[in-house]
């Protein structure tokens, strides 16, 4: 829709701020209940795994679940709780990137440990997690310290 340059100067009603605040908090809610689901998945498919794995058990495949709850639904859900900006879509993207290949990594590490052997690149997952979700978080950082100026 085309607006014109008088309209961007006129200031917002209280009504549409109170709504603007609600649909980021729609939006971070929801972010964080697909965290959830993705952490209930992956603990599913981490009981299946050891339900066929013999008796043999790991870590990694049993608590991978925590890392998309730890580090997706939580910050998420306080984002929502609080009302707090919400972060822009690069921000967002690389973040969920670093929580994507942590949660892989687990799996992967956790297929490897109840098979019985291990691979040397395995190290390159909590690396490259790590540096994407500090990232997206500096990213966030950035965004928020550019919009208050």
């Amino acid at each position: 829709m085309y607006t014109s340059d008088t309209d961007k100067n006129t200031p917002r009603a209280p009504e549409s701020r109170k709504s603007a605040d609600k649909k980021r908090s729609r939006a971070a809610g929801s972010i964080a209940f697909r965290y959830t689901a993705a952490a209930a998945a992956v603990a599913v498919i981490g009981l299946v795994y050891e339900l066929f794995s013999h008796g043999v058990w790991s870590p990694f495949m049993g608590f991978g679940f925590m890392v998309p709850l730890v580090l997706g639904a939580l910050p998420n859900f306080f984002i929502w709780l609080t009302g707090a900006k919400e972060p822009g879509p690069a921000a967002e993207n690389v973040y969920a990137c670093g929580v994507v290949t942590l949660t892989a990594g687990c799996l992967l590490k956790g297929v490897l440990e109840i098979f019985g052997t291990t691979n040397h690149l395995i190290k390159i997952y909590p690396v490259a997690g790590v540096l994407l979700t500090v990232a997206g978080a500096i990213l966030y950082l950035a965004e928020k310290k550019k919009a208050e100026v």
